[in-house]
């Protein structure tokens, strides 16, 4: 019984390190080509941008009367910040609109002023909000460009 544990240790002992072994080499030497399972979880960072980017509403006036300071969409003053299909709307507007697809700026500008904001009469603005997730994270700074101007009577810069 003694030797059977003896010959159960040795291979335990033998064979955990050379698998890690290998799996570390093989790891590494596949972090910049072509990902093997379950070796491919080692190069998932590499890819991830940096600076996202998103869009969100502003108000600059509601009923006529001018909004000072204006109303942001994430302060959920006049509705819901976290309503997952507003943002996927203001994102698709905002991409619709740095692609100059007029069909698709048309269709979700719609959208927005049907389902998401308050009145319709009123001046707002798509705002493209820039970070660096830890800066974010560490400062709260964010970068703020204003993409473009809407009023009822349409776009304007």
């Amino acid at each position: 019984m003694r030797s059977r544990k003896k010959g159960y240790l040795a291979f335990v002992e033998i064979f955990v390190p050379l698998c890690l072994a290998v799996y570390f080499v093989v790891g590494y030497t596949r972090i910049r080509t072509t990902d093997i399972v379950p070796f491919s979880a080692w190069a998932l960072f590499v890819f991830v941008p940096n600076q996202p980017s998103v869009f969100t509403l502003q108000l600059d006036s509601l009923n006529g009367s001018a909004l000072i300071p204006p109303e942001r969409f994430e302060d959920g003053t006049f509705t819901n910040p976290h309503d997952i299909t507003a943002y996927y709307i203001m994102n698709r507007f905002g991409i619709a609109l740095e692609k100059g697809d007029s069909g698709e700026v048309r269709k979700f500008r719609a959208l927005l002023e049907e389902n998401i904001l308050p009145a319709k009469r009123l001046d707002w603005e798509l705002v493209k909000i820039t970070y660096d997730p830890l800066e974010r994270w560490k400062t709260g700074k964010i970068s703020r460009q204003s993409v473009a101007h809407f009023s009822d009577a349409g776009p304007h810069d």
